[in-house]
């Protein structure tokens, strides 16, 4: 059943299209949702198909815009992987940055559950049970009806929420006497500047090269700040900021490619 829902989605082009036949299947197969696939970095990975896993198989990965900055990372180099769900980018890190470390940010207890799974013969990935934001104390964040790729520090008035710890980024560094930070992935679902404005003293510190996703609208209707004073705060600091295509092309002219992506990159 699985392989005709699969080989359906991929002849369609719809995936996501097909998602009750998926949901139906896991309530008689229960190994669909804890199911074994190839990992992004060719080990074995942990997904559910009902929870954004069939995505996945349909889809593939989604890395490629990714894989050429962490190629460019020293085997030693110590990441930050805030938001990090299941674990995609966390498990290419750690692959590549051997005798780095990884420090991998998640709030959603369930997602953390698979997120541990996928990372436990990992000895190089830390993972931290919370969400950072601009204060240090508890949020209402996403319940589990919200996609986990999908969840965030607001959802719509449907949906379930849960409280989470939240933790300014600047506290959670100087706390756990971290002297270096060389690449920090973001993807907190329009709550990017909630992370990196209040701590704009860590990038200037650090100068970590940073990977971030950027809606507009989804910052402008969800950041305290409007989605207006990323760019100009990380220009500021010295920052030559770039928009990453599905290639991994970096353009500093955000209308160079047709095959964009919402994920920027920023340099010093």
């Amino acid at each position: 059943m699985l392989l005709l829902a699969q080989r359906t989605a991929l002849a369609a082009g719809r995936g996501l299209g097909l998602w009750r036949l998926v949901e139906m299947g896991a309530t008689i197969f229960n190994s669909w949702t804890d199911c074994p696939v190839v990992g992004p970095d060719g080990a074995p990975f942990w997904i559910d198909l009902r929870n954004g896993g069939f995505e996945y198989l349909v889809y593939g990965w989604r890395t490629s815009e990714v894989e050429p900055l962490i190629r460019g990372l020293r085997e030693d180099a110590i990441v930050l992987d805030i938001g990090a769900n299941v674990g995609v980018w966390t498990r290419l890190f750690s692959s590549h940055c051997k005798s780095g470390h990884v420090y991998a940010f998640e709030p959603s207890e369930p997602t953390i559950k698979r997120l541990e799974r996928n990372c436990q013969t990992r000895a190089n990935i830390t993972i931290i049970s919370c969400a950072l934001g601009a204060e240090s104390g508890k949020v209402q964040f996403s319940g589990n009806d919200v996609d986990s790729k999908l969840r965030s520090m607001q959802s719509s008035p449907s949906a379930s929420t849960v409280a989470v710890t939240t933790r300014r980024l600047d506290d959670w560094v100087r706390e756990n006497g971290i002297t270096r930070i060389d690449f920090m992935k973001i993807d907190v679902e329009g709550f990017e500047e909630e992370v990196l404005i209040p701590s704009i003293d860590v990038l200037e510190r650090y100068k970590p090269t940073l990977c971030f996703e950027f809606v507009p609208e989804f910052a402008g209707s969800r950041s305290s700040f409007r989605g207006k004073q990323l760019m100009p705060a990380l220009r500021a600091l010295g920052y030559r900021i770039f928009r990453l295509d599905k290639q991994g092309r970096a353009f500093s002219d955000f209308d160079a490619s047709e095959d964009w992506t919402n994920d920027y990159l920023a340099t010093m």
